[in-house]
């Protein structure tokens, strides 16, 4: 099961775990486990793991600006997504990123 969250350019939030909720990013990335053979994405725990001390790296990732760390064969379900992540602020961006590696 793949869900498309279509992502309005009226959600706009400063908290990144808000920002994790309204983009459905919660929809895939679970908080301890992996979930890839269920078609779905790792879980915070591991990107957090994968990036830590990587703020800048995360950042970029987000942006489309850098290659993902981690399964990088399986980014092609995590394009879906950034269309809408594209449509953050920077400040937003880094809000979400801190969040993730919380």
């Amino acid at each position: 099961l793949i869900v498309i969250i279509i992502y309005s350019n009226n959600i706009h939030a400063k908290d990144g775990a808000e920002l994790f909720r309204l983009l459905g990013c919660d929809n895939c990335h679970a908080p301890l486990k992996d979930h890839i053979n269920k078609g779905l994405a790792l879980s915070i725990q591991t990107i957090k793991k994968h990036y830590s001390g990587n703020l800048t790296g995360l950042i970029k990732f987000l942006e489309g600006n850098e290659e993902p760390l981690i399964y990088p064969h399986r980014f092609e379900l995590m394009k879906q997504q950034q269309e809408a992540i594209n449509n953050l602020t920077n400040e937003e961006r880094i809000a979400l990123a801190k969040f993730i590696l919380k």
